[in-house]
């Protein structure tokens, strides 16, 4: 939760989560937060293992965070980007394959007595 951690002191952290169609078969999450923000210079690296930014300040961390959920995103061959978020803050979005829904007649229900 690095919109948690990374909050300027005496702010309040606040997280909006939106989803929404990506075309068919996709979905297009955004996570936006009001915390510290990423500086410019960072931004086409804060994918990368053990990239931190912000470091010399008192946000600890190991910088495998957002590294993971860009190969989780990969996996699944989506898309993941970040940018500053209008008020302050960053915006992550991603994209995903949309779940497709289970077929009643595949579920299987087991009664233990």
């Amino acid at each position: 939760m690095t919109a948690l951690k990374y909050v300027q002191s005496g702010r309040t952290p606040k997280i909006d989560i939106s989803a929404q169609p990506a075309g068919p078969g996709w979905v297009r999450v955004e996570v936006a937060d009001r915390g510290i923000g990423i500086p410019d210079a960072d931004k086409p690296h804060v994918f990368e293992s053990f990239h931190r930014a912000h470091t010399g300040q008192s946000y600890g961390g190991t910088g495998l965070g957002l590294a993971i959920c860009r190969r989780i995103v990969d996996r699944h061959g989506g898309t993941i980007t970040v940018t500053d978020n209008p008020g302050g803050g960053s915006r992550f979005s991603f994209t995903l394959p949309a779940a497709l829904p289970v077929a009643p007649a595949a579920v299987e229900v087991h009664e233990y007595v």
